[in-house]
């Protein structure tokens, strides 16, 4: 894909507000489901920025298409010494759960890997350039709260081979364990293989909202979530979104003791998750922005 076909296709970003943070999702169709790994830089780089409150959430009756499943196909992991692996090989590796299942990836594992570790792990990875550090500051007070701020440690990483940014994060106090990483891979996960390595995820949250800042109408997001495993998966477009094997997902992993340690990072409220019940229909729940009012827009037709 050209550079500017790469920054038109970034114009199509769409901005989904959350509880003092902001996600990203951009419109991915097949022919380009390597940009989702630059959505998944825009959503970690930003976690942490404190925006706008959310006021409150709907459950639609609008469903979520489910199609037809299909049999996964096995990838195996290339055999190939350390220094010549891509970061596509990467990638398969944490299907094949090398060096470590998920959520740890290449020997880094939130909530217990130290940041100075981390770092020295990605200095050894051959396939990771370019390291930068950056510090922000995050809000963490609650409302009719004076404000809070903690200093959160970021390091970000390119791939050697043009495969987007990958992003670590570590808490700011005490030993500074890492709290969320999004690795850069090749390309991004079919939710098939996904299944076929992990098991099916505990929770779906599909989620619909107005993107008045960008101008893009209505859009979609789907999570899919593995608390006990620690990682989600996650998607979004422009147009409804189609629940099958084939569809294609970023990845966050995160300390994976416990569903709350995901809440640090986003806003999850609990009428918006919805127990995996398999390839289904399932509703969409409408995220409103708390200085607008009926900010769902139009309620889509049902997904074809």
């Amino acid at each position: 894909m050209t550079r500017k076909s790469v920054n038109e296709r970034n114009q199509q970003v769409v901005t989904l507000l959350f509880h003092g943070r902001i996600e990203f999702f951009m419109n991915v169709g097949e022919e380009d489901a390597k940009m989702i790994k630059k959505l998944i830089t825009y959503i970690s780089l930003v976690l942490m920025i404190q925006l706008f409150l959310l006021s409150c959430s709907d459950a639609t009756t609008t469903p979520l298409t489910a199609a037809q499943v299909t049999s996964p196909v096995n990838n195996p992991i290339a055999n190939s010494p350390t220094a010549t692996l891509t970061t596509l090989d990467l990638q398969k590796r944490i299907l094949q759960g090398i060096p470590c299942k998920l959520p740890c990836w290449e020997g880094i594992t939130p909530g217990i890997t130290g940041f100075d570790e981390a770092v020295k792990i990605l200095q050894s990875i051959p396939q990771v350039s370019n390291i930068k550090f950056e510090t922000y500051s995050n809000d963490i007070s609650s409302l009719n709260e004076p404000p809070k701020y903690e200093e959160i440690k970021v390091v970000t990483w390119d791939g050697k081979d043009n495969t987007g940014v990958g992003e670590l994060l570590a808490y700011p106090t005490g030993n500074k364990l890492v709290r969320y990483i999004t690795p850069n891979t090749n390309g991004d996960f079919l939710l098939k293989d996904v299944i076929k390595a992990y098991g099916e995820p505990q929770y779906i949250i599909a989620s619909t909202q107005m993107e008045h800042l960008s101008g893009n109408g209505q859009s979609y997001g789907i999570k899919l979530i593995y608390p006990e495993k620690g990682f989600m998966l996650i998607t979004g477009g422009l147009n409804p979104l189609i629940l099958e094997d084939k569809l294609v997902f970023g990845m966050i992993i995160y300390d994976g003791k416990s569903l709350d340690n995901l809440r640090l990072m986003i806003t999850i409220r609990d009428e918006w998750l919805q127990p995996w019940q398999g390839f289904k229909d399932y509703d969409y729940s409408c995220f409103h922005v708390g200085f607008l009012i009926n900010d769902c827009g139009k309620l889509p037709a049902k997904a074809p």
